[in-house]
């Protein structure tokens, strides 16, 4: 990264792939096939949000194979087995207790896969929006207070940001008036 005239590191995460300088806010990541890199000035940095992603798809899963298995169970032992169909084309067929009871520890076990993969599934992101940009990082590592110290420290350093600017802007604009 090439700094700007004047720019300070202030803070590098461990895998060195956000940057916080005076004067921007950087994440680069590099892979094999691809490489991203994302910076948003700090001037026109808008809004910043710490946030819990959850993947309620895995709850939902867990629900439906649930709610799948043990319905058809019922729905075959009840309803279908006893059509005059299916005894012609089959046979009598029934799913007996012990098979049931298998089906049902097998629909728990997938269940509590699901729910089991829901929990592990939650990440904290920080979000941070500028007018044409939003760059979202996962910072797993950081506890609550060092989440809350990141965002406290970007906004200090964009409010001293704005203040250089801004009285360089009138120191400017005084020399113009003389």
């Amino acid at each position: 990264m090439k700094e700007l005239e004047g720019e300070q590191i202030l803070w590098q995460s461990k895998n060195k792939r956000l940057l916080l300088t005076t004067h921007r806010l950087r994440e680069m990541h590099k892979s094999f096939f691809d490489s991203t890199i994302k910076s948003i000035m700090l001037e026109e940095l808008t809004s910043c949000e710490l946030r819990t992603i959850r993947q309620f798809r895995f709850l939902r899963q867990a629900l439906f194979y649930f709610l799948a298995i043990n319905g058809a169970v019922f729905l075959l032992n009840n309803y279908l087995f006893k059509a005059e169909l299916i005894k012609a084309l089959f046979g009598q067929v029934h799913i007996g207790p012990q098979t049931a009871l298998l089906l049902f520890f097998l629909s728990l076990a997938l269940a509590a896969i699901y729910i089991a993969l829901f929990f592990s599934a939650v990440k904290k992101v920080f979000s941070f929006y500028s007018t044409g940009m939003t760059i979202n990082i996962q910072l797993r590592w950081l506890d609550f207070e060092e989440r809350e110290s990141f965002i406290s420290q970007i906004e200090e350093t964009k409010d001293q940001r704005h203040r250089c600017l801004y009285s360089g802007k009138q120191s400017q604009d005084q020399r113009k008036s003389d």
